[in-house]
């Protein structure tokens, strides 16, 4: 990296950080010692994101594998941080045996999970644990959050829109069964966030209603609860392909025509999920509220509203 004035900084690893091409350029690199790797240690199945190396097998087969990536690594400029390294067991009782093997190293081994790519890996406890954590530190950000939308609602409606509940829906994407950890942070953002930003409570009715997309009359703020196992089949759908070649240890990408027809598909199901959603609230609406979403939305993208709707509010 260079600094105005003429200094200059060196990468350990070849890379710049805020390089647009660093992440690609740093994955290119790593190609030819995963193929060492596999060369060395064919039966340990390897995943890699940048300088995040995971290996899965047999105990002994690891060792050796791990012994290889830090021996071969800092030929390729990869150089392995043992201090922040983890063996996740599977069965708590290969614990004595893991020790063993692995002993001589820094690498930290655990029999209950850890956090892997900000999503957790391991025993149910664990996820449960993680996800409640994550949970209590969102309901404290909403609370912050509800605070500024008394005084600035449009702000943080932005600020919810746009950055946090895109932190959720990560999670949502990669934990199986999120939804069971969720209900308090539905209750902050139904108690706390959106009263703060219409100026009164909320009814069961309104809150359904505010759940739809903006396209369709809401506010695009989805019940959490709801939303989580939606967004889980979504995720695990469209990345079965590259799922797939991971599990067969391919070196090739996924067909981009599989893969486009794997996204439409997700898009149509996730669509016709969406309409009849809509369709079903707003069948549940009262005449009143029904009225005043149509007036509304009346001159502007009112699509969702179909003429049965119009009838039955009219002849209301």
């Amino acid at each position: 990296m260079f600094v105005t004035g003429g200094a200059e900084l060196s990468s350990r690893e070849g890379t710049t950080q805020g390089d647009p091409l660093a992440m690609s350029f740093y994955g290119l690199s790593t190609v030819p010692l995963q193929q060492k790797l596999r060369d060395i240690e064919s039966e340990i199945l390897q995943v890699w994101l940048a300088d995040d190396a995971t290996g899965a097998g047999k105990l002994r087969k690891l060792r050796r594998w791990w012994d290889a990536i830090i021996a071969i690594g800092a030929m390729y400029g990869y150089y392995v941080n043992e201090d922040k390294s983890w063996l996740i067991l599977k069965d708590p009782e290969h614990l004595e045996l893991a020790r063993e093997i692995f002993s001589g190293t820094n690498i930290k081994i655990t029999t209950a999970g850890k956090r892997h790519l900000g999503a957790s890996l391991g025993s149910m406890e664990f996820r449960a644990e993680y996800a409640s954590e994550k949970v209590d530190k969102w309901c404290r950000e909403i609370e912050r959050l509800s605070e500024f939308a008394r005084s600035q609602p449009h702000a943080a409606y932005a600020a919810y829109i746009h950055g946090e509940q895109h932190r959720f829906r990560f999670f949502m994407r990669t934990i199986p069964g999120m939804e069971e950890y969720l209900k308090p942070l539905d209750d902050a953002i139904n108690l706390r966030l959106i009263p703060a930003l219409v100026g009164n409570d909320l009814n069961n009715e309104e809150r359904a209603l505010f759940s739809l997309p903006t396209r369709d009359g809401g506010m695009g703020i989805p019940i959490l609860t709801e939303a989580a196992p939606t967004e889980f089949i979504s995720s695990t759908t469209v990345n079965a392909p590259l799922a797939a070649i991971i599990a067969l240890q391919e070196t090739e990408l996924p067909d981009e025509n599989v893969v486009r027809d794997v996204v439409q598909e997700d898009r149509r199901r996730r669509a016709a999920d969406s309409k009849n959603k809509t369709k079903r609230i707003i069948n549940t609406l009262s005449a009143s509220t029904l009225r005043a979403v149509t007036q509304a939305w009346e001159k502007g993208a009112s699509n969702w509203l179909s003429s049965d709707h119009l009838m039955r509010m009219d002849s209301s």
